[in-house]
């Protein structure tokens, strides 16, 4: 079994080597969930941070007012997602490691 990352970098030799020994494989699927997981993960990213700030800014608010006035519910919608995209990407993952 490959290194997903040795793959990454030498999607064309180990295309080239496999084809040598007579076995041909197809690694687009491979390459298209690859470009898509490293997207995800930075979308994760960026959601995640999103999260951060409300969390202050929930806190900030509550530390003036005493209360929260309804700035908790972006957060749990931004938990969600975070939440589902995590899901995805474990699912993208789990496709690569078996490819």
């Amino acid at each position: 079994m490959l290194d997903i990352k040795y793959l990454r970098q030498n999607i064309d030799l180990v295309t080239a080597k496999m084809r040598e020994r007579g076995q041909e494989v197809n690694l687009e699927r491979f390459v298209a969930l690859d470009a898509g997981g490293g997207t995800s993960s930075r979308r994760i990213e960026g959601i995640r941070s999103e999260r951060n700030t409300v969390s202050k800014q929930v806190g900030e608010k509550k530390k003036k007012q005493g209360r929260r006035h309804g700035a908790h519910r972006p957060h749990g919608e931004v938990s969600n997602r975070i939440k589902e995209l995590d899901e995805a990407l474990k699912q993208v993952d789990e496709e690569l490691q078996s490819i």
